[in-house]
């Protein structure tokens, strides 16, 4: 059951009237979907916005990205817009900022200002808006509270760049609670490298009391001070601004007239010095072929110089069943499908869509939007393991089998590259999928901490067209925590080499560090890809668990997660 509740929307410097928004909840007075919801940052930000006299977005034509229910765009159409473009990738999101839209006064042609709403997905090229020639490009683009996932770094940043002026003259302002510091550098670092200016500052986060309300709702704002506050970003492509932003990062040493560049440190050199100095064309190989049903000392030896070197290794077996045997493919393979099935299946019983939703189970989890992929996995609770249906027993089973035939292989590998003394243990089993249709991700990190390491093994042959997994060699000794990166540092990054691994032998063994850099491709194919995984662990290490230990998706009274932790 949906039930809407319509509320007034207003800060101290806004002009009266205040914005009427409906906003949606379910009968447990839970919002369906994240956008559906008022939050903290779109208060902080309008009250920004009206405290300059709404010059920022006076007589200029405005695009809010991840627009919600609209109260940003609509309150930049108050202060002044010439027009306003209200964009989010929810239909009934949508549907709530039209009608907010309208009971506002737009669309009935009693307002000066031209709002439209349009859906827009920041991961799909095919529903920007984008311009045929600049004087249709946007003047101002704002966005609030937009950042949850790894993959919104790169997609946000890339449709700000699309829907703005390609000579300079567009500014981007955005207020967001900073959830994931790494996440937030990682998005100013995006916008940088498509030629913005980037600034930052604190926001206030005790703008007026509904502000405050909203926080006390939502029970988010204690845990977002505590990591980071929240924050206003501006971002420019100017040529001025640019110039302007690169003599600020020059420095003139008082004693030998060098310029010198902030960052580079202190220690005399000229700039050029950088620690990624691995040259990847005379490296080891990261591709390995296994003869031998057992491991061999040379096989072990050029793994573990693998991992240390390009942070991933592929032991492709060169006969059928040499690592896992054919039958325990099948069955593995087999139960994967079935269990997934299942899942799904029961996903949508819960309301689920589970093509198009974020959602977390103990049992499985889908971290992106429309992004048709799937984690699924043997539940950490105990309560939850003894609910598992014979389809789950079935893959744990088929797991725990492939994890008995790896093990022998992958613990020598890793006491090799990095002593016994971490004591690698299995952590964790379970499944990686990608249906048809499936987008390519972006390059991501699944942690930051060293002493774990993931491990997949292919059921049937992955090639280019279903989607195989690439890696940035050498990118897991990078520091993805940095607050600062020096240009060769940067450059380094950049020139890193990519590589995308097919596995055409079933049974194949992919041993990769958690740190480092990589991205599912894009299933072409008509099939889906699985790829089955066993996770080990140092005991000095502590995973960053992606699945919610006792909400189980056979819970009876089980409602559907939205991630807005994510």
């Amino acid at each position: 059951m949906v039930f809407t509740e319509r509320r007034a929307f207003t800060t101290p410097s806004f002009p009266h009237p205040p914005l009427s928004l409906t906003i949606a909840h379910d009968a447990d007075d839970v919002p369906l979907r994240t956008g559906c919801r008022l939050w903290s940052a779109a208060y902080a930000l309008v009250e920004r916005l009206s405290a300059r006299d709404g010059a920022d977005v006076r007589d200029r034509r405005v695009l809010e990205l991840g627009a919600g229910v609209g109260a940003v765009g609509l309150a930049c159409a108050a202060l002044g817009a010439r027009s306003v473009t209200l964009s989010d990738r929810d239909e009934g999101t949508l549907a709530l900022a039209h009608g907010n839209a309208l009971r506002n006064g737009w669309f009935d042609g009693t307002r000066a200002c031209d709002v439209r709403v349009k859906a827009l997905d920041w991961g799909r090229r095919e529903t920007w808006d984008e311009n045929e020639n600049e004087r249709r490009a946007y003047d101002v683009i704002v966005a609030a509270d937009m950042l949850y996932l790894e993959e919104h770094a790169e997609e946000l940043a890339t449709a700000v760049d699309a829907h703005a002026k390609s000579g300079g003259g567009t500014r981007f302002i955005a207020a967001f609670g900073v959830r994931k510091p790494a996440l937030a550098a990682a998005f100013e670092s995006a916008l940088r490298a498509r030629g913005f200016v980037v600034r930052t500052e604190a926001l206030d986060a005790d703008v007026c009391e509904d502000m405050r309300t909203t926080a006390a709702e939502h029970a988010h704002d204690d845990e977002i001070t505590a990591k980071g506050g929240y924050r206003l970003l501006i971002a420019e492509r100017d040529e001025a601004a640019v110039l302007a932003d690169f003599v600020e990062a020059l420095a003139v040493h008082s004693e030998d007239g060098e310029v010198r560049r902030y960052g580079d440190g202190d220690d005399g050199d000229d700039g050029d010095e950088c620690s990624l100095r691995v040259d990847f064309d005379d490296a080891c190989s990261y591709a390995l072929r296994v003869e031998r049903a057992t491991p061999d000392a040379d096989t072990i030896d050029a793994a573990a110089e693998s991992l240390r070197v390009h942070g991933f290794v592929v032991l492709s077996p060169v006969a059928s069943g040499a690592i896992v045997p054919e039958d325990t493919l099948a069955e593995c393979a087999r139960a994967n499908d079935e269990h997934l099935d299942e899942l799904l299946a029961r996903a949508e019983t819960r309301g689920v869509d589970s093509r198009r939703d974020i959602f977390r189970y103990a049992e499985i989890c889908s971290r992106a939007r429309c992004g048709l992929r799937y984690d699924f996995t043997r539940p950490e609770c105990e309560r939850v393991r003894a609910l598992a249906k014979p389809n789950g027993q079935r893959a744990v089973s088929a797991w725990e089998a492939l994890g008995a035939y790896v093990s022998p292989w992958v613990s020598p590998i890793l006491s090799k590259a990095y002593g016994a003394d971490y004591d690698f243990t299995t952590k964790s089993l379970g499944c990686v999928s990608s249906e048809p249709g499936a987008p390519e991700q972006h390059f991501h990190a699944d942690g930051r901490v060293f002493g774990i390491f993931n491990v997949f093994i292919n059921t049937a042959k992955v090639e280019t067209i279903d989607g195989p997994t690439a890696f940035i060699h050498g990118s897991h000794e990078w520091d993805h925590d940095a607050c600062y990166v020096s240009t060769p540092e940067r450059k380094a990054q950049a020139l890193a080499p990519r590589t995308q691994p097919e596995l055409l032998f079933p049974g194949s063994v992919l041993i990769y560090d958690y740190r480092v850099m990589h991205k599912g491709g894009a299933n072409d194919s008509a099939r889906r890809r699985s790829l089955a995984y066993v996770m080990f662990c140092s005991r000095r290490a502590r995973d960053s668990w992606n699945f919610p230990l006792d909400d189980s998706i056979w819970d009876s009274d089980a409602t559907t997660n939205d991630s807005e932790d994510e």
